[in-house]
């Protein structure tokens, strides 16, 4: 066996055990990584309306990033708020609304997911409803799910528009109701009628001493 052919045969057998701690690396990195654990479908609905009054007085739009645990129940549990715009808008609402929700855990839960930590997205929207009758099917310019939330959860609130064609007056508002009109004043008492003016009275005649007799 020559030199060369020596060198041959040991420099293959190191590139053999170098690729060899290579994939054992690999595989025992990912037989030690963590399993990916996704966040659990609902249990029921929320009836409730978590909208806040005053973003919708305001007609605004927003939206809020909210971290939490899910119990073995599938109960949130320290829901803490990572993020709202606008700001301290809609915080309240959407911590109210993550604890209110309910979870399908699965079995054995407790040991696999409990202490995971989720992130999920609330977002606000307004769907418009044009002269009180067309509701729009999707909310104009909504707010972007934040991308790192597990899941987003919307809320929409409809917003109702009048609007008028061009040239078309804009009808009156309703008559207010009238005030009540002050009693009508009595009419003025009629003047007594003139007084008819004095005809001069004949001078009485003195009766003669004859008497008058009729004629004939």
């Amino acid at each position: 066996m020559t030199r060369q052919r020596s060198r041959l045969i040991v420099r293959a057998a190191i590139v053999a055990a170098m690729a060899s701690i290579v994939i054992d690396r690999g595989a025992l990195a990912q037989g030690t990584a963590p399993p990916s654990i996704e966040l659990p479908p609902y249990k029921g609905m929320l009836k409730d309306d978590y909208y806040p009054e005053d973003a919708r007085g305001h007609a605004l739009q927003g939206r809020a990033l909210v971290e939490f645990n899910v119990d073995g129940r599938g109960v949130p549990k320290d829901v803490v708020m990572v993020n709202a715009e606008p700001a301290h808008e809609f915080d309240d609402s959407a911590r109210r609304l993550v604890k209110n929700l309910r979870f399908e855990v699965p079995a054995g839960w407790e040991q696999s997911g409990a202490t995971h930590r989720f992130r999920m997205g609330v977002r606000y929207q307004m769907i418009q409803c044009i002269n009180l009758s067309h509701c729009e099917s999707e909310a104009r310019n909504p707010p972007a799910d934040y991308e790192a939330a597990d899941r987003t959860y919307v809320v929409s609130m409809q917003r109702r528009v009048v609007t008028f064609a061009a040239g078309q007056s804009v009808p009156p508002p309703a008559a207010a109701t009238p005030a009540a009109a002050p009693p009508a004043a009595a009419p003025p008492a009629a003047a007594p009628p003139a007084a008819a003016p004095m005809r001069p009275r004949a001078a009485p005649v003195a009766p003669s001493e004859e008497p008058i007799y009729p004629p004939g």
